[in-house]
């Protein structure tokens, strides 16, 4: 049922239908969402929104004889308990993907304290790793879609830490679509958050080198495997099907990786998810020295390379599960128009929801507008596109659900 109320009856558990406001004024670029934290209630406020219709067959109604004042206090305040603290206050980026985002940043923040004790020399607290995965494993669980989305978007500035986060998430998924039990889930997660321990052992002068490495700083970049299994197996409560994570994510398929170019069947499953994942992570990500692939492209390598490279069974997973379109992707429709993917289609892949940016003119749209393609039959991706081509900054886009800006000296449109 449609129901308009006052947006101070707002609550956690809402699920909103529309808002009677054009897009430029509207901090939300979804049309249609949850609540999910008292932060975006109070950005009703923050934009005068006075009025908002829910459906409440999708989620929670107001609580009858109940004063307004009442709707949004203790009752939607998050419990105390060392979970919140964890996730902290929701300031950051992520925290326009409610929970989920607020679990992405403070795994980031764990896993830079990590790794930045390895280089310390410090041995870690294995409990931390633990409790860092089991987060994950629960927004994997919960909302897969958008942690996936999310390892892509967020905008960190140091590979390294971001990279083994990345790493760890997108194994668990593929964990979770193999029905691994939550032991064994649990043991490639650790073992992916920790892969790249080694390369904190490794000079920062070849670590962040911004050009090509020379063949002999190459040998020593390849010694970071040994070096982190050496390390890991310092650790108490780091199980042996974890340190395989480590100890093959650069072993492939042909023989032809390291440390101990094993090939085919020697590689434990573990080991061979672990590989695709890094590749994938590695060739999608920005660097110093090398602008990342937009992910269509890097599926299309991944692909390419599944039979002399990677587990063919595990690369076929893999793009079933990340998509051929993800979260953010920018794809040119079949119109001339240019969208954004906002929502991922189980049932059909390459039929998403986006919000229409520019219009087949390559006018910027006045109201950019989320469509489903599954219910327009004319409109299909024609290919994805690069942001840079059309200097959209992605990431901007998805800054707290609502902030979208193109750089460029005649267009500028920010919430």
């Amino acid at each position: 049922m449609i129901k308009k109320i006052l947006s101070s009856r707002l609550r956690v558990g809402m699920f909103v239908d529309h808002i009677d406001r054009g897009w430029l004024d509207n901090p939300f670029f979804k049309n249609q969402f949850e609540i999910t934290s008292i932060k975006q209630i109070d950005r009703f406020r923050e934009y005068g929104i006075q009025e908002v219709y829910i459906d409440t067959s999708r989620g929670l109604d107001v609580r009858e004889n109940t004063p307004d004042w009442e709707e949004t206090s203790s009752v939607d305040a998050p419990s105390a308990g060392a979970s919140e603290d964890l996730l902290g206050d929701g300031d950051h980026e992520g925290s326009g993907f409610g929970k989920t985002g607020r679990v992405y940043a403070a795994s980031y923040q764990a896993t830079r304290k990590l790794m930045n004790d390895v280089r310390l020399g410090k041995l870690v607290d294995a409990m931390e790793i633990t409790n860092t995965v089991e987060n994950l494993i629960g927004q994997i669980l919960n909302d897969q879609e958008t942690i996936i989305g999310l390892s892509k978007l967020q905008d960190y500035d140091d590979y390294t830490y971001t990279h083994s986060l990345n790493v760890c998430i997108f194994c668990l998924a593929v964990g979770r679509a193999l029905g691994y039990s939550k032991e064994k889930l649990a043991d490639l997660g650790v073992g992916a958050l920790i892969h790249d321990f080694g390369k904190m052992l490794v000079p920062l002068k070849i670590l962040n080198k911004p050009g090509k490495l020379t063949p002999g700083e190459f040998g020593i970049m390849k010694e970071h495997v040994t070096r982190g299994v050496n390390y890991i197996k310092q650790l108490s409560g780091i199980s042996p099907r974890a340190i395989q994570v480590a100890y093959q994510h650069h072993e492939r398929y042909n023989g032809g990786g390291y440390p101990l170019g094993l090939k085919g069947e020697e590689i434990s499953e573990f080991g061979k998810i672990a590989a695709v994942v890094d590749v994938y992570d590695a060739i999608t990500s920005d660097r110093v020295y090398h602008l990342g692939m937009i992910p269509n492209k890097a599926l299309q390598k991944i692909f390419e390379w599944r039979y002399q490279d990677f587990d063919s069974r595990l690369v076929e997973m893999f793009i079933k599960i990340v998509g051929i379109y993800p979260l953010g992707s920018l794809v040119l429709l079949n119109d001339g128009s240019v969208a954004m993917v906002v929502e991922g289609n189980p049932h059909n892949s390459v039929l998403p929801k986006v919000l229409l940016l520019f219009e087949k003119s390559g006018k910027l749209m006045d109201e950019p507008e989320v469509l489903d393609l599954s219910t327009h039959a004319s409109l299909r991706i024609q290919q994805s596109v690069e942001p840079r081509v059309f200097e959209i900054d992605i990431k901007k886009t998805w800054d707290k659900w609502g902030t979208f800006q193109i750089k460029g000296p005649t267009l500028a449109v920010q919430s």
